[in-house]
């Protein structure tokens, strides 16, 4: 590939991304995600603990009964889904701009 159409490449590639949401955006939406993904604990574990509440308990053992509905029933592949859970400090997890 020639100089100069690499150069008109990266400088198009360059002028699409500044067309797009702010960079500082993206990289808080990334550490939010790290932090919800650092907070994760099995479910079998928050079942079993004494200082989980009663209704998250039931919540908890809900997902578990409608993953194994899934997974035996409707013959879906769930893999690790809905196997953990993250606490989160608060009600909004994501705001869309637009």
């Amino acid at each position: 590939m020639s100089r100069r159409l690499w150069i008109a490449l990266v400088v198009l590639a360059v002028s699409l991304a500044s067309l797009t949401c702010s960079p500082f955006y993206v990289m808080r939406a990334g550490i939010e995600e790290a932090k919800i993904l650092s907070r994760r604990e099995p479910i079998d574990r928050l079942i079993e603990s004494p200082a989980t509440k009663e209704e998250e308990r039931r919540k908890l053992a809900l997902v578990q009964q409608a993953r194994t509905f899934a997974a035996e029933m409707l013959g879906l592949d769930v893999g690790q889904s809905y196997t953990t859970y993250s606490w989160v400090d608060r009600d909004t997890l994501a705001l869309v701009l637009s």
